[in-house]
């Protein structure tokens, strides 16, 4: 894996533990609990990459780890970020496949808001020429959601995708993936149709669109779309968390039995 190798090989003094800057925690709360402190970030370890930061992404799950809300376990002291860009500073024993230099993205359980991120080799992604490393930054949870959630649903030639929250993160994504597997014309219908971009209120009829599909086809919800969602595709769809982020809903008048 290579992407801009423009630095030369990192000396030893960047295979030593280095202070760096991170935003961390030491309790969980709302956002007056972050601080930016100064802490020491080992060498990267067998199979491991050390990376100097370019971006950082945020998503609701870090917000939610932070104030003790996610089914996600958290134990402070910690730093804030999950997914980052950056650009490969050294390498651990073992790695071959990514160099000082390297352009990369990827995500890590904890940590990401910090100078210098360590992370598994197999967590990193090299990024695309013509992708900045800002937009890389913000790429891999939201990037990978959507491919879990178009892989898992096994999709042949002919079937439609119908994809609630298009303008978000994971969905605008999920569109752009969809139309890039799609057969021609579908791809055309779809670009027609506001897909693989943000479609204002009156662009697209959403239930013109719906009453056309033949025959009636609607996947399983992804990420956390709640019981009015299950409610919503239980007749005709799959009410099972069949994509990779399954939510916890709770009791509500508007789930259906089960």
């Amino acid at each position: 894996m290579s992407s801009r190798t423009d630095a030369p090989t990192a000396d030893s003094s960047t295979s030593e533990p280095v202070p760096a800057r991170a935003a961390r925690y030491h309790s969980v709360g709302g956002p007056e609990v972050i601080n930016v402190e100064t802490i020491t970030v080992a060498a990267p370890g067998e199979g491991e990459v050390r990376i100097r930061l370019a971006a950082a992404g945020l998503n609701p799950v870090d917000y939610k780890i932070r104030r003790g809300t996610s089914r996600f376990p958290v134990t402070v002291p910690t730093t804030l970020g999950r997914e980052f860009s950056g650009v490969v500073e050294s390498v651990g024993a073992g790695v071959t496949d990514v160099a000082a230099g390297d352009h990369v993205f990827g995500s890590i359980p904890s940590g990401a808001a910090c100078d210098l991120v360590v992370a598994p080799v197999d967590a990193l992604a090299p990024v695309p020429d013509d992708v900045p490393l800002e937009v890389a930054g913000g790429l891999a949870l939201a990037g990978q959601t959507a491919w879990d959630a178009l892989e898992s649903q096994h999709l042949a030639e002919g079937d439609t995708v119908v994809v609630s929250a298009a303008a978000g993160g994971v969905g605008g994504i999920l569109c752009q993936l969809a139309i890039a597997r799609a057969h021609p014309p579908g791809a055309r219908r779809a670009r027609r149709l506001g897909g693989g971009r943000s479609a204002g209120r009156g662009a697209v009829s959403a239930r013109r669109g719906a009453r056309g599909l033949r025959p009636p086809r609607v996947g399983a919800p992804a990420r956390q779309d709640r019981p009015r969602s299950l409610s919503a595709v239980r007749r005709r769809g799959l009410p099972t968390g069949s994509c990779s982020a399954r939510s916890r809903p709770r009791r509500s008048a508007a789930a259906p039995p089960r």
